[in-house]
């Protein structure tokens, strides 16, 4: 499934990425301050998406007639689509995604979203989210860092009592790749020619129905993924940790390690090995034992020949305690006992 992207880039930024990387010349961004950059878009929050204008002419009464030429427009739309024919939302319809095998049979909501406008739903990476709670979520991004176009339908809706329309879309899902976590991944435009097929076709063809139910090309368009912390399931909360691998983060796995490896060293050099005495212990993990001060702490009488002289300790002695049976002190203790 894909619920969630990252888009932490401004909008001169992603224009011009669009248009060096996909040759997608933007006309004009609508709604364009409504649109803030994030590290975790999801449900009812703002993404740009890209759609084309067929060329037409325009045929109003008023003023003169005048060419509408053909382009590429974006608009800063809320995710959770509403069809272009509603005057009331549903509230209780959360369609943030369309099934591409529903697109393709025309079964349940996929009959509708064939007669919705496409689009392609810009983002740098979309989050993965397994089944069970357990598992940390995962986040894929193309290999290249280029932003990723996903395909998506859009719409705009007039709501009774609203002013303005409401600009709205979902993303297009597909069974998941063997290369990529989850069962579900959204359909990723990773071609020029991909996405030009699915922006500008007229009509409703047998190509888009291949484009869908194709497993996605990782040679053509490389990905990875990783897993990222957990805090990324929480709508409206923000970091920038939310895309980085868990293992480098600062307070990750690997940093931890670090710093608790420079802090031995640290502790290594601001204290000097201590000598042994005379007449001592030295076993490794635990400090210098004394044999005067270690037998003239034992509590237990010497036991008798014929007893036992198992090693185990006995409830409620406080070298146990103090120890642990298996700590070197206290086998050493018990040495000194036996002798």
């Amino acid at each position: 499934m894909c619920t969630r992207v990252a888009l932490h880039e401004d909008a001169d930024i992603i224009k011009q990425s669009l248009l060096a990387n996909n040759g997608l010349q933007i006309e004009a961004w609508d709604d364009s301050d409504e649109f803030q950059p994030k590290y975790n878009i999801g449900d009812k929050m703002r993404a740009p998406v890209v759609f084309y204008r067929a060329a037409r002419r325009n045929t109003l009464k008023m003023g003169p007639e005048k060419d509408i030429s053909a382009a590429f427009l974006m608009r800063s739309s809320r995710w959770r689509i509403v069809p272009d024919f509603c005057t009331v939302e549903d509230e209780s319809s959360k369609n943030l995604e369309v099934s591409g095998e529903n697109l393709v049979n025309k079964m349940g909501f996929g009959k509708i979203a064939r007669t919705q406008t496409r689009c392609a739903v810009v983002c740098r990476g979309y989050y993965s989210f397994p089944g069970l709670r357990k598992e940390l979520p995962s986040y894929v991004r193309r290999q290249d860092g280029q932003l990723m176009l996903l395909a998506g339908i859009c719409a705009s809706a007039q709501i009774d009592g609203e002013r303005k329309e409401l600009h709205s879309f979902a993303v297009v899902t597909t069974k998941a790749s063997s290369s990529l976590p989850g069962k579900r991944q959204p359909v990723i435009l990773g071609t020029s020619n991909d996405l030009q097929v699915w922006l500008t076709q007229q009509y409703w063809t047998d190509s888009l129905d291949d484009m869908i139910s194709t497993p996605h090309n990782s040679t053509v368009t490389p990905l990875e993924s990783y897993t990222v912390p957990e805090g990324v399931r929480k709508l409206g909360v923000e970091s920038p940790t939310f895309i980085e691998p868990i293992g480098k983060r600062r307070d990750g796995i690997s940093s931890a390690f670090q710093v608790t490896e420079r802090k031995n060293k640290r502790r290594a050099q601001e204290s000097p090995e201590r000598t042994p005495l005379p007449g001592s212990l030295n076993l490794p993990g635990c400090p210098t034992l004394h044999l005067q001060e270690a037998s003239a702490n034992l509590t237990r009488p010497i036991p008798s020949q014929g007893s036992d002289h198992s090693l185990q300790a006995h409830e409620g002695d406080p070298g146990q305690q103090e120890f642990g049976i298996t700590h070197p002190c206290w086998q050493a203790r018990q040495c000194l006992e036996l002798k």
